[in-house]
């Protein structure tokens, strides 16, 4: 990290200062909450797990150290400097759990003091500068403007969860309110008064800046700013503080909305990360917090907003110039890490700011196997080895996951003052036991969370089922309190068979020394439990002894192992072959007791290649045991399966003749449940005589369906005997409309086994006809953009019928409203119906009349003009445009050009020539394309979006990136070409008129079609 050398007075941005202090109190033991945490949480992905245990104590265990004057001095890592930024958030996730710990108290406690003096000193300036300049000192204490925002952060979370507000109560070098006093000064006189954003010389990373305005800096001390307001009202009772906090929050919102937005023609509306407040911008994001990714992590929006969805998806695709992707890990680097490097801090933010359940398994997969083996978290990674990496001791990020691993994998969250829990669940990790944890202003809570996925089927409270949210999971109310969480089980009959007289070989161990699985390499047992599920299918394993030197695996040479006795209808292997680096097969036999026998092909992959078609990866692993040490290779053990004959009972089976494979474990299988499959549960339909379908379940005799519009169906309509096979059932009565309950019960050797019961109504009334609301009947418009709406209802989906003499248009909404797209002025007629849950359509409603005038491309842009070109070209090409004097200055970041009235966008390039009457746009048009394109401007709002390596085959503007004396005005250059001919027709628009005012309406002009303005009140 480097230091900035171009401020101009203590804390404008950056300082350094010579503490020349060694920690004097180490923290090598665990404080009580931090145990409660490391000891009462189990979750079943025995690898997520060990490293969450790593990174949670990283911090606390290795970089703390406590002073004699109460503060707290915490390094970074590997680099002895304690910055701001870092030291607060390596012991956030402390102050989240630290409600009855006094030693943690101590130490967030402390890390707060220390800022606050370092906040209150005065330092010479000769020093400051010194110091900036050689940086040479041992330590370091650095300052920067997120780090305001990192501060206030964790002293409201603090004072929150502790209940502690002595610290805000001292005097002299630890007078807070002071301290944050000197801290809002530095953000107003850092800021713009022009655009309310605050100057930012260097990222969070440490590197300077390329246009003043950082915008997540400034997006963080905006979400702060509310936090330091109850802070001044509650503790200090500072109304002029407070009412300060909100004006700093108002002036950055209206500056980001205002400058930081950029509409990208395949994104959408975007924010940059960097701008200048003057029409340029920087499109990128860096991995470091704040970032743009990070936008609701650090409580700017909400991770639904429309502009932080489309940048998110901007910033991670390969538009983004720092997002980079390899063969183990996809994600966003840092300009201060050279080179295609992804930082495993840009995953945790990415699973920290979504609610995509699969997007998060995919990022803890790539956390998990691109750590080296090491259980921690580092700087940067080469994706494509993660042995190449920086910074092995790098305690931010190992907090940050930890933290992550709470708030996300557990599911404890806050959401305006409130404490939720929604635990991450699937197929591999599909349990989760937190026992007598604190968290926030709980001292003790109790969680369990079980099932294969993330859908939500039920919640337990002491015991009591209680009503969940799907997104945010269930609210808790007391301390405590036990919370049961279950989503979808896997109810297969499973039954591991026991190995442990079989195994031969040892190929799991805790010793890197150690690795036998093919002679001199082996897996790594961090990565398995006792009982493991596979990741693909969440079938169970029982896994042999991971103890060094104990055997654990087969290396298969025809041995005969007895199964289970029973029913069976799949045979579940656990494996992997070794040694030629390709797929090992040989022929399994399966015995039954009444003498019959198969013959399958088991095909098992290289444990360090990728599966084959049929194999799932039950364990991944991102490194291996190789002589003494871990190396970075994805160790892989496959799941294969294998059908049995259900009818007959299973005896044994004889493994192949093969050296070079390996089994880690068996298990065996049937479902003894049918699957339901229509009626869906909960669902309505209009059909009273419906037909029922299902899967039958595996073994049975006969099956029972069962009907009744009571739960209990004591008095069921129909209960019918049907053969094994039948898979579906007609009821011929009618039904009256009204809910009713139906299962499928299997029925063997006599005995009725369980059975789901799903829920169904039937509605055969139509729902009542949606009314138009607007456009009224006979509205005239301007613009193809039109919002219709209606009355809305209980209605689940509305088909909306656009009209004209040629089409009928039709668009479909869950919503009373929507905003369509006509596809070119003239006479429309609209009319609407609605349709509910059952599938019942109204009738429609009648026709209203809609005028469109003609076709504006977007509302938001005020004015526009018509250019017509005489002539095409074969290949693209470039016109230029003269502007007219009317047009100001000011007005030119607006400035688009289209196709055509409403749709696609041109390229562009303005001349900068200030002192010119007019001013030149280059445009490039497309090969062939029509004599006539549209300009349109007038939206105080946007960036600019000229660009013109898009224009031109070639382009430099000679400026450096900051201008230059005349180098961008071609009139000043002895040749206009720019590597190809360029079709010099100076086109003049004419009939442009005036802008309009605040009460004009659009009109189109006369024959000639050129936009026109027509002052007219109405």
């Amino acid at each position: 990290m480097r230091v900035e050398k171009g401020a101009a007075f203590v804390f404008l941005s950056s300082f350094v200062i010579a503490l020349l202090i060694i920690p004097n109190q180490m923290i090598l033991a665990s404080p009580s909450s931090i145990d409660a945490y490391l000891e009462n949480i189990h979750i079943s992905d025995p690898y997520l797990l060990k490293m969450f245990r790593n990174t949670f104590v990283n911090t606390i265990q290795t970089t703390v150290g406590l002073k004699d004057d109460n503060t707290t001095y915490v390094i970074t890592g590997d680099i002895n400097a304690m910055w701001v930024r870092d030291s607060c958030a390596q012991v956030y996730p402390y102050a989240l759990i630290c409600i009855n710990d006094a030693y943690l108290q101590r130490v967030v406690r402390g890390v707060m003091l220390r800022h606050f003096k370092h906040f209150n000193s005065s330092y010479p300036m000769s020093t400051i500068i010194n110091s900036w300049k050689e940086d040479y000192t041992p330590w370091e204490y650095k300052y920067e403007h997120d780090g305001i925002a990192y501060l206030i952060r964790l002293c409201w979370v603090y004072w929150k969860v502790s209940g502690d507000d002595s610290w805000a109560h001292l005097s002299g070098d630890f007078n807070a309110q002071k301290a944050f006093g000197k801290a809002l000064r530095q953000i107003l006189d850092n800021m713009d008064v022009t655009t309310g954003l605050v100057r930012v010389s260097h990222r969070p990373s440490d590197d300077s800046t390329v246009y003043p305005f950082l915008i997540p800096t400034n997006m963080f001390i905006a979400a702060t700013m509310p936090m330091l307001k109850e802070m001044y009202l509650n503790l200090w009772e500072n109304e002029v503080g407070a009412d300060l906090c909100d004006k700093i929050r108002e002036n950055i919102i209206r500056g980001i909305e205002t400058y930081a937005v950029y509409n990208d023609p395949v994104f959408g509306r975007i924010w940059a990360y960097e701008v200048d407040g003057r029409g340029r911008y920087l499109l990128m994001d860096d991995a470091n917090v704040p970032s743009l990714l990070s936008a609701p992590y650090i409580g700017f929006t909400s991770t639904d907003n429309d502009v932080y969805q489309n940048t998110r998806r901007f910033l991670l695709s390969s538009s983004n110039p720092y997002f980079f992707s390899g063969s183990y890990i996809s994600g966003i680097g840092s300009p201060h890490t050279p080179g295609s490097r992804v930082w495993p801090m840009s995953l945790i933010v990415q699973i920290l700011t979504s609610d995509n359940h699969k997007e998060i398994e995919s990022c803890l997969e790539q956390l998990k196997i691109s750590d080296a083996g090491t259980k921690l978290m580092h700087e940067s990674i080469n994706p494509n080895n993660p042995a190449d990496y920086t910074r092995s001791w790098f305690a931010w990020a190992n907090s940050l996951f930890a933290e992550m691993v709470i708030t996300k994998v557990v599911g404890l969250h806050i959401d305006n003052g409130e404490i939720w829990v929604r635990p991450h669940l699937n197929k591999h990790l599909s349990e989760i036991e937190a026992k007598d944890i604190p968290f926030w202003n709980f001292s003790s809570l109790t969680i369990k969370a079980k099932g294969i996925d993330s859908t939500i089927r039920q919640v337990r409270r002491n015991g009591q089922p209680v009503n969940f949210d799907q997104c945010m999971g269930v609210k808790i109310t007391n301390d405590e309190q036990q919370i049961e969480v279950c989503t979808t089980q896997l109810r297969l009959t499973q039954t591991p068979v026991d190995l442990s007289s079989y195994f031969n070989r040892d190929g799991i161990s805790w010793d890197n020394n150690r690795g036998n699985l093919d002679g001199s390499e082996g897996y790594d047992a961090d990565g398995f439990s006792d009982n493991i599920t596979c990741r693909d299918c969440g079938i169970l394993f029982l896994i042999g002894s991971r103890m060094d030197g104990q055997k654990n695996m087969v290396s298969t040479s025809s041995q005969t192992i007895d199964l289970p006795n029973g029913h069976y209808s799949a045979l579940h292997i656990l494996g992997a072959s070794i040694g030629s680096g390709s797929v090992q097969s040989g022929t399994l036999r399966v015995n039954y007791q009444d003498g019959s026998y198969s013959n399958v092909t088991l095909r098992l992959s290289d444990w360090c290649q990728s599966p084959e078609t049929g194999e799932h990866v039950a364990i991944l692993i991102g490194h291996r045991h190789s002589g003494g040490q871990d190396q970075v290779v994805k160790c892989r053990v496959f799941h294969r399966e294998i059908s049995l004959d259900s009818n007959k009972i299973v005896e044994n089976i004889v493994l192949p003749n093969n050296q070079y494979m390996r089994i880690l474990a068996i298990t065996v299988s049937r479902r003894d449940y049918p699957i339901l499959v229509k009626p869906e549960n909960s669902s309505q339909i209009n059909d009273n005589t419906p037909i029922f379908s299902w899967i039958p379940a595996e073994l049975q005799d006969n099956q029972r369906f069962l009907l009744d519009d009571d739960l209990s169906f004591s008095s069921p309509i129909e209960n019918i005997i049907l053969p094994p096979s039948v898979e579906n059932f007609e009821v011929l009565s009618g039904l009256p409309d009204g809910r009713y309950y139906w299962k499928v019960v299997p029925i063997f050797e006599g005995e009725e086994f369980d059975s789901d019961v799903w829920e169904f109504s039937v509605d055969t009334q139509p729902p009542q006809v949606p009314t138009p609301l607007s456009p009224e009947n006979g509205f005239k418009i301007v613009g193809l953009s039109v919002i219709f709406s209606w009355s809305g209802s209980e209605n689940v989906l509305y088909n909306l019928q656009v009209t004209t003499e040629v089409t009928d248009l039709d668009y479909f909404t869950y919503e009373n409203q929507t905003e369509i797209q006509l596809p070119d002025h003239g006479i429309y007629y609209w009319r609407i119906r609605a349709m509910d849950q059952a599938g019942n359509w109204s009738d429609w409603s009648e026709f209203r009349r809609l005028d469109v005038l003609y076709s504006w491309w977007n509302q938001e842009w005020t004015c526009r003009r018509k250019i017509e070109i005489s002539g095409n070209h074969p290949e693209n090409f470039q016109i230029k445009v003269v502007l007219p004097s009317d047009i100001e200055n000011t007005i030119y970041p607006s400035i688009r050009f289209l196709e055509d009235e409403n749709r696609g966008f041109l390229p562009y390039w303005i001349e900068k020539a200030e002192n010119a009457y007019t001013n030149i746009v280059w445009v490039r048009r497309l090969e062939n394309s029509d004599n006539e394109i549209w300009m349109y401007y007038g939206n105080p709002y946007v960036t600019s979006a000229e660009n013109g390596d898009n224009v031109f085959l070639f382009f430099d503007d000679f400026g450096g990136g900051t201008g230059g004396q005349g180098a961008l005005n071609t009139r000043k250059w002895w040749a206009t070409s720019t590597g190809i001919d360029v079709y010099q027709t100076v086109l003049r628009i004419e009939d442009y008129g005036n802008p309009p005012d605040t009460d004009a309406r659009r009109v189109e002009h006369g024959g000639s079609q050129h936009g026109m303005w027509e002052n007219t009140i109405p």
